[in-house]
C-alpha cells in the first residue's frame, strides 16, 4: 500500500467509523430511554418512586430530543431477564463496537503515515546538512507517494479490546440463554 492509499483508507475509516458511532450510540441511548419509559407497562409488580421517576424521565428524554420520537420504534429496547428481545441491542452493541474498532484503526493508520512523513522529512534534512557542497537530486517530500509502507501483523481479534468487549457480550449473551434451562 503506498502513502496516498493509506491516507485515503485512514480518512475513510475514520469518517465512517465516527459516523457508525453516533448513529449506533444514538440507537443505543434512545432504546435505553425508550425501554425505560416502556419499563412500567413489563413490569408485573408495583413501581418504586425511583423506578417510576426513570420511566418519566424516559418519556421526557424521548420527547424532547430532536428526533428521538422518530428513531424510537426502530430504536432495539433491552428487557432485563429476558432473551428475545436483547438480541436487537446485543447486535447494535457490537456494531457499535465493530465502528469503533475501524476509526481506531484509521487513526492508527494516519498515525503510521504521519510518522512516515515525519521520518521522510527528516532524512532529506540530514542529507541536505550533509550533501551541501555536492549536486544532488532534490525530492519533495509531500511528492512521495509511490513508497511502500508495510503495516505491522495484526495480533489475535480475542487479545484486542474491542475483541475481549464482544466476548464479554457473546458470554453475557450465554450466561442468559442457559440459565433459564438449569431452573
Amino acid at each position: 500500500m503506498t502513502l496516498t492509499e493509506a491516507q485515503k483508507k485512514a480518512q475513510l475509516a475514520i469518517a465512517g467509523g465516527l459516523a457508525g458511532q453516533v448513529f449506533t450510540f444514538a440507537l443505543i441511548l434512545i432504546g435505553l430511554l425508550a425501554s425505560l419509559a416502556e419499563s412500567f407497562s413489563y413490569s408485573p409488580n408495583g413501581f418504586s418512586a425511583l423506578s417510576s421517576n426513570m420511566a418519566s424521565l424516559g418519556s421526557y428524554a424521548i420527547t424532547s430530543i430532536p428526533g428521538a420520537a422518530w428513531i424510537a420504534p426502530f430504536a432495539p429496547r433491552y428487557y432485563p431477564g429476558q432473551l428475545e428481545g436483547n438480541f436487537a441491542f446485543a447486535l447494535v452493541f457490537t456494531l457499535f463496537v465493530g465502528t469503533t474498532a475501524l476509526r481506531n484503526w484509521g487513526l492508527t493508520l494516519r498515525r503510521e503515515v504521519r510518522a512516515v512523513f515525519r521520518q521522510l522529512k527528516h532524512n532529506q534534512w540530514l542529507e541536505r546538512a550533509q550533501n551541501e557542497s555536492r549536486a544532488q537530486t532534490q525530492i519533495d517530500v509531500m511528492n512521495v507517494g509511490n513508497i511502500f509502507i508495510t503495516t505491522p501483523t495484526p495480533k489475535d481479534w480475542w487479545t484486542r479490546p474491542a475483541g475481549v468487549v464482544v466476548l464479554a457480550v457473546i458470554g453475557g449473551l450465554g450466561v442468559e440463554f442457559l440459565a433459564p434451562m438449569l431452573k
